[in-house]
This record gives structure tokens, C-alpha cells and sequence, in this order.
């Protein structure tokens, strides 16, 4: 979030915003609930029926609007991620989600765990995440 373009709070909330969790669940984390709010449903006190989701083509163009660039001059996202069981196709389905919905180019690239980690730390990424289980 120190580097354009991730540095952007608009286009942080499309990217958010443009992942079907409910396919994400169905299709890689079989088994789980979707993610709705900041806390587990039994814990969470607000109806998850009712969270509020922004249009993320809208929130893609406002980022677009306050990075003065254009759809085509957006760049090409990098998503990092170590090389672990879950890993890829998480960052495949993103990647798929991400072009879908936003019409963007995401590049995959997987790295050993240590330097995943030392890019994580180092702040050397755009995208990536630090775990995920299946």
C-alpha cells in the first residue's frame, strides 16, 4: 500500500469488492463460510445479509480519476505468492475475478517460502498474501 498504484484506497476497495467470496468458498475452500464482516458469523452482531458492498467498476474508475490515468494506461498487477498448496489457485482465481470484473491484467508469480516472506517484509510486492489454508 506504499507504491502506486496499491497505494490507492479506491482501487484497493474494487479489487476487495470484485471477488465473488461465495465462488471463492464453493470452488477452493470447500467447506468454508464466506467471509461477510470482520468477525466470524456467530460472532458478528450485524445481519451479514445487509453488509454493504460498493460497485467495484465504480470504485475502479474513481481509483482511474485519482491516479489521472486512463483504463488503458493502468499497469499490470503482480500478485506474489509462496509456493504452498492453496496458494496458485487462489491467486489464479483472483487473477480470473480481477479481469473479469475490472478488465485488468494481473500477473501470477510464485516464489520459496523465505523469499516470499523477505519480499513481504521488505515490502517488495503489490499483491500477496501470507497464508491461506485449504
Amino acid at each position: 500500500t506504499t507504491q502506486p498504484p496499491m497505494n490507492n484506497a479506491s482501487l484497493r476497495k474494487a479489487l476487495s469488492f470484485s471477488i465473488d467470496r461465495d465462488k471463492l468458498t464453493r470452488d477452493l475452500m470447500v467447506g468454508n463460510v464466506p467471509a461477510q464482516s470482520l468477525l466470524p458469523g456467530a460472532l458478528a452482531m450485524a445481519d451479514t445479509s445487509r453488509f454493504a458492498k460498493e460497485d467495484p467498476k465504480e470504485l475502479f474508475q474513481q481509483a482511474l480519476n485519482e491516479l489521472g490515468m486512463t483504463k488503458e494506461e493502468f499497469p499490470t498487477l503482480l500478485f506474489s505468492h509462496a509456493e504452498l498448496t492453496g496458494q496458485k489457485p487462489l491467486a489464479e482465481f483472483l487473477q480470473n475475478q480481477w479481469k473479469e470484473t475490472l478488465g485488468i491484467r494481473v500477473e501470477v508469480d510464485g516464489f520459496q517460502w523465505n523469499n516470499h516472506i523477505c519480499n513481504l517484509r521488505t515490502k517488495s510486492y503489490q499483491i500477496g498474501p501470507l497464508h491461506i489454508t485449504t
